[in-house]
């Protein structure tokens, strides 16, 4: 028998927000356009696709199938009105599974390009209403009867009729088993899953109660805190644990309660009734992938042999108490360090993973958000860049490291740069965005940066690398900078 296709009518979600890096990262991660997608390319939008809700048809996806159809909904075309015959006119990279008005959900991102025939239009139409709801495309072998558990086309139940061996009253419908592939997803004018809505809010996880992590390029992007929780990236879970009157209780992003032994820790409730976790899957000592781990939970094959529970610390002490402690659950804290913003690069690299690291700013004004930050990915975007600003005589010196350094260089000259002449330079603190000039402009990569007091020494290129050095003098009673090569 061929396989059937389905098609499952949903709400769009649409938003005018400004673009999230985080949400860039992941078009230019899970999509690997050949040219690199930046914020200003692009329109975002996302859709409520799917939920666990009896659709007009009498199908249903259950929840349980949700991260298998949230994986095979990336990189899928976005279509108008099921028109396969036609070119798509944006693309799905990132699904998420949530809850929503009590019913499990996935919400599908998709992107345009801003450049596109048509894409202020189409950002119109979905903004205004207009083009308001979608639908999805997809290859299943099995719909499941929810009355006998067999195919629905060979037993002798009908959807949508009730039935009397159904103890909850509930009417008969068929679940969606064994989904191969999601060929697309439209917007179209009807939709058949009830209980759909508009919301303008394209973050990744938002009523779930934990955190949201945000992607960071450079160090000195960090907001401001008292002091930071640094801690080893690693692949898996977010956890929330909450504690009740019968102990902790675990619940993944999706707000979905998960069965974890948290025993033998002894957290302090008093201190914090909310606690961060990460769950990792481990085949012997080598980490599996969130995805082999998701699959061992729900019981398909999958390399993963244990589970561990990292908990994020909330002190000193309780670092000092448990940093060490493995419990026979496979419940421990996690490996990580408090630090100041002095402290933050020697932390980050003592326990940055191939991952990199998460920063968790700590203090009133700190905010939900915690932060990735990948040294090895960024040491290759390091750089040292001098650009002429437009209209003026002075370049821009801006040094990519640790932290982002802008100066002023008044009237700089290449030729006599080259010549080892000295120019004068002012630091610009905090950086700012100054128009250049892109056909007057020198990029290198970063190889080497070292400070001291009054000096900061700059060794730049690749084959035959520039030695450059900033100078702090007093001149007319004034700090000033000298910037030349050596």
């Amino acid at each position: 028998m061929p396989n059937p296709r389905g098609r499952i009518i949903a709400q769009l979600d649409h938003s005018e927000i400004a673009t999230r890096p985080e949400l860039v990262d992941l078009i230019n991660r899970n999509i690997k356009p050949p040219t690199e997608i930046s914020a200003a390319d692009i329109f975002i939008r996302a859709m409520f696709i799917l939920s666990d809700e009896i659709n007009a048809y009498g199908g249903r996806f259950p929840s349980d199938e949700h991260d298998r159809l949230a994986e095979l909904l990336i990189d899928s075309p976005v279509l108008v009105g099921h028109r396969r015959d036609l070119l798509p006119i944006g693309r799905t990279f990132h699904a998420a599974c949530l809850a929503r008005d009590g019913r499990q959900w996935i919400k599908s991102y998709f992107y345009w390009l801003r450049s596109a025939d048509g894409a202020e239009t189409l950002r119109d139409n979905i903004d205004s209403g207009i083009y308001k709801e979608c639908s999805i495309g997809f290859i299943y072998r099995l719909p499941e009867c929810s009355v006998c558990g067999k195919d629905i086309r060979i037993c002798q139940h009908e959807p949508l009729q009730r039935y009397a061996v159904n103890s909850d009253g509930s009417i008969c419908h068929f679940n969606y088993r064994q989904i191969e592939k999601v060929l697309e997803t439209s917007l179209v004018y009807r939709g058949a899953i009830p209980d759909t809505s508009i919301t303008r809010d394209l973050t990744i996880r938002k009523s779930t109660g934990l955190p949201e992590p945000v992607m960071l390029h450079a160090l000195a992007d960090l907001p401001s805190a008292d002091r930071y929780l640094v801690a080893p990236r690693y692949d898996g879970l977010d956890i929330l644990l909450e504690h009740t009157d019968s102990g902790w209780k675990a619940s993944r992003a999706d707000q979905r309660p998960i069965e974890l032994s948290i025993a033998r820790l002894d957290l302090d409730a008093s201190q914090a009734s909310r606690r961060f976790a990460r769950l990792v899957g481990y085949r012997g000592k080598e980490r599996c992938s969130a995805k082999e781990l998701e699959r061992s939970l729900a019981g398909s094959p999958s390399p993963v042999s244990r589970a561990v529970l990292f908990i994020y610390p909330q002190d000193d002490s309780e670092l000092a108490q448990f940093g060490s402690v493995r419990s026979a659950g496979g419940t421990r804290i996690i490996r990580s360090r408090f630090a100041t913003r002095e402290q933050l690069i020697d932390r980050v690299e003592s326990l940055a993973t191939r991952d990199g690291v998460e920063i968790r700013p700590i203090g009133e004004n700190s905010g939900a958000d915690y932060f990735v930050f990948n040294p090895a990915e960024n040491s290759a975007s390091r750089r040292v860049t001098l650009a002429r600003v437009e209209h003026s005589t002075d370049w821009l010196l801006e040094i990519d490291s640790d932290r982002r350094r802008q100066y002023l260089v008044h009237q700089f000259d290449p030729i006599r740069f080259a010549r080892r002449a000295r120019f004068l330079a002012d630091p610009i603190i905090p950086p700012l965005s100054l128009p250049t000039d892109p056909r007057r402009k020198l990029s290198l990569p970063l190889r080497d940066l070292a400070a001291d007091d009054n000096t900061l020494l700059i060794e730049a290129g690749e084959d035959a690398p520039v030695k450059l050095r900033l100078q702090s003098i007093r001149l007319e009673g004034k700090e000033r900078t000298l910037f030349h090569q050596i």
